[in-house]
Formats: C-alpha cells, sequence, structure tokens
C-alpha cells in the first residue's frame, strides 16, 4: 500500500471527496501531513444566510381567525427557513475548504439528532448546526455541555418543560443511552435523578435559553453512583467522564469514517488519544487516521456511502456544476433529509443504505450528475476508465469489467454512460 492511496483513502472518508490533483498535492507532503492538514481547520462557525424573519410573539387573548392567520405566517417562516438552511448546508459541503468539518457537523447532527419537524424553528437547528461547526472536534464535555442547553436539544427533548416536581426524563434518557454511555451502562433510577438534575432551564419564545434557580430541583441526588446537589453540567461532566463514554463514541466515530465494528484493538489508540487529551475529538481522530485500522483494505470490506458522502463525493470526484437546492433534493430522496433525522437514533449506518430500489435511484440520480459534468465529454477508452477510476477515489475495476465498460463507452458520449454506471456500482459505494 502507498502513501497516495492511503491519502485518498483520507481524503474520500474524512472529506467526502477529492480530485485526483488534489489528492496528488497531498501525497506530496506524506501521509501523516495530510492527516494534519484535514483536521486542522479553524474552529469557527461558518458564514451562515440571514433566515427570514420569525413571526412576533403575539400576547394577549387570540381570536379564532387570528390563530389562523398566526399558524400560517409560522408554517410559512419554518418552511422557507429550513429550505433557506438545507440550501445552504449541502452547498457548503460541496465547496468548503475544510471538508472533514462539514463531514463531522453531519456526524454530530446524526449523533444528537435532532428533527425540525418538533424543534420547528429554523433559527434553532441552524445555530446547533452552527454549534457543531465550532465544537465538533473540540473536548466532548465542552460540547455535551453546550448541546444539553441548545434551544433545538431543548425543544426536542423537552427540556424547557422539565420542572422541580415534574421532571421530564427524555433528555436523561437519551443522554445516557444514545449520547454518551451506551444500553446497558445505566440504570432506571439514575435517569430519574439526572432528570431531577437537569431540572430548572428555560427557553423563552425570542430562543434566549435561561436558568430559572425556582424551576430546579437543588435536593440531593444519586447519579452513576455519586451523590450530591447535581445540576446538569454536572450530569454532562459525569456522563463524558465515564469510560464507557470514550467506547461509545469513539465506536461510532471509527464506523462512520471507516464502516465497520471495532475490535478493542482498533479502538485502543482512539482511546488513549481519548484519555490523554481529555476526550478532545481532534485527538482522537488522529489516532484513528494514523491507525493500523484504517487502510483501503480494510476500508473497502467494511463501508457503504450514507447519501451524503455519495453524493457530495461524485460531485467532487466529477466536478459537477450541481446547486444546493439540487444536492438537497437528492439527499432527501435517498433518504437523508437535512435537519430531519427520522428519530433520536438518527439515520442508520452502512448497509442499510442499499437496497434494489435505493440501488435503481443511485442509478437514475448519477444520470443526473454526469450531465453536469464537463469532464465526460467523449468516448471511453481504456485508459479512461483507469483515470474515471482515479477520480472517483480509487475504485478498483477488475480487467474483466474494465473491458466491459469500454465496449460500453465506445460510442459518443460513452463516457457519460460508463461513469453513471460506476457511480451506482459496488466499487464507488463501498469507496
Amino acid at each position: 500500500m502507498g502513501d497516495r492511496e492511503r491519502v485518498q483513502l483520507l481524503l474520500w472518508r474524512a472529506g467526502m471527496g477529492a480530485t485526483p490533483a488534489q489528492v496528488d498535492a497531498a501525497t506530496a507532503k506524506g501521509y501523516a501531513a495530510a492527516v494534519d492538514d484535514i483536521l486542522n481547520y479553524p474552529d469557527i462557525p461558518a458564514q451562515a444566510p440571514d433566515l427570514p424573519p420569525w413571526p412576533a410573539e403575539r400576547k394577549g387573548q387570540l381570536t379564532g381567525d387570528e390563530k389562523i392567520m398566526v399558524a400560517k405566517e409560522i408554517n410559512q417562516a419554518n418552511n422557507d427557513g429550513i429550505k433557506m438552511a438545507s440550501s445552504w448546508w449541502a452547498a457548503l459541503m460541496h465547496t468548503t475548504n475544510a471538508p472533514l468539518q462539514e463531514n463531522l457537523t453531519l456526524f454530530w447532527h446524526n449523533h444528537f439528532a435532532t428533527a425540525n419537524d418538533k424543534v420547528r424553528r429554523p433559527a434553532y437547528m441552524l445555530g446547533q448546526n452552527q454549534l457543531f461547526r465550532a465544537q465538533g472536534t473540540g473536548k466532548f464535555v465542552d460540547l455535551l455541555i453546550a448541546v444539553s442547553k441548545d434551544p433545538a436539544m431543548l425543544r426536542w427533548l423537552d427540556g424547557e418543560t422539565n420542572v422541580k416536581g415534574h421532571p421530564n426524563e427524555n433528555w436523561s434518557r437519551e443522554a445516557m443511552e444514545l449520547f454518551t454511555l451506551g444500553i446497558g451502562n445505566y440504570t432506571e433510577q439514575d435517569v430519574r435523578e439526572a432528570a431531577r438534575a437537569s431540572t430548572g432551564w428555560t427557553l423563552s419564545y425570542d430562543g434566549k435559553v435561561a436558568f430559572n434557580p425556582k424551576r430546579f430541583d437543588d435536593g440531593s441526588k444519586t447519579i452513576l453512583g455519586q451523590t450530591g446537589n447535581f445540576g446538569l453540567d454536572d450530569f454532562s461532566r459525569m456522563l463524558a467522564g465515564a469510560p464507557q463514554t470514550a467506547k461509545y463514541v469513539s465506536s461510532k466515530l471509527f464506523r462512520w469514517f471507516l464502516g465497520d465494528d471495532p475490535a478493542d484493538g482498533d479502538l485502543a489508540p482512539m482511546l488513549d488519544a481519548w484519555n490523554t487529551s481529555g476526550g478532545e475529538i481532534r485527538s482522537v481522530l488522529r489516532a484513528l487516521f494514523l491507525s493500523d485500522a484504517f487502510t483501503p483494505e480494510r476500508a473497502m470490506s467494511a463501508h457503504i456511502k450514507n447519501p451524503a458522502s455519495w453524493t457530495i463525493g461524485a460531485i467532487r470526484g466529477l466536478e459537477a456544476d450541481m446547486t444546493g437546492d439540487q444536492i438537497v433534493q437528492m439527499l432527501q430522496v435517498q433518504g437523508m433529509r437535512l435537519f430531519y433525522p427520522p428519530n433520536v437514533g438518527g439515520w442508520p449506518n452502512g448497509p442499510a443504505w442499499i437496497s434494489p430500489s435505493n440501488q435503481v435511484l443511485r442509478f437514475n440520480l448519477a444520470g443526473g450528475m454526469v450531465m453536469k459534468s464537463g469532464n465526460l465529454t467523449g468516448t471511453a477508452d481504456d485508459a479512461w476508465v483507469g483515470q474515471l477510476a482515479d477520480m472517483l477515489g480509487g475504485i478498483p475495476i477488475s480487467d474483466d469489467v474494465r473491458g466491459k465498460l469500454t465496449a460500453l463507452g465506445n460510442v459518443p458520449n460513452g463516457r457519460r454512460a460508463v461513469a453513471q454506471v460506476i457511480l451506482a456500482g459496488p466499487g464507488f459505494q463501498a469507496r
């Protein structure tokens, strides 16, 4: 295995795609330097669009007609705002100079799965998206604390209605089950006590988050074997500091970027980095990318692209001209609607994205993408098929298949036909 092949894997898995020229430039620096380059981006939000104004809060008793009018205004602002936010993010995935930042933002969106069908405030969803972008490579404890008091999450898991005397368990349960420890590493008593610790946080109509001591349960709680007058931040620190959390989150990162279930040996360098850095995600990812597990041989046997990786990779590889709205639609028809994960568990991973109907769908979508690329005019000879394989991430193609593709491409605009077949084929799906 040469440096170029491993660099190519890195740029496609971490950055969701790269041109051969970008692969060559990174390879010239060496693999370790390529890892540093893709990791070392500024931890700052992106320049987001100004969303349509949200209807002002109406006070007092409203008549039936007024309620209908207000509901229509809110629906329109919600629909317009989330459409704008989705289009902006999809375009940014394509054009960003920090591709890992967007891939990791998508990972955290899927990990802390929050959907606008309940939140119904695009500004909250966009704010959470920017939070992932700014803190996604920092220490997990800081990210967890921020997410626990994020307006979108307070709305999504009912934190805004979690009050002393009537604790709501949604946050405490999902935080332990899906965001940190994993099933089997906590008790129902832990859920109840942690819900009490999470009381007191409010969310105003204008999106301001505040702590109200009168709504907080200030009694003693026992959570995960520790007893004290714990609050929300204390609960987050307990979770982030648990060894089960380090393993749980590292395993999810391993599956996202590599593809299969990690063995203990696979996780060892990631857990060492977690413990040494205090749970800094950038250090954990560096350990993953530099590990013996992160190789083309291992990756190709384990990975199936999710809709974003498949779509953005194809667009980048072909240098296709696609708008944010077009990308949003392509993701949505594949089952990945941005800002709308299907449930608190997020979207599925790996083979769940492959089915006979989805294969046909991706073939048809590929046909639209090849029409948007200026690199696909003319016939496809054997040498060009090899070039295309490199353009799309270094796909391995046997001599037999290459011969068939060359025959398919030996017609006017044959390159488009070959590219469409490869995009929908198993090599690109797994690359």
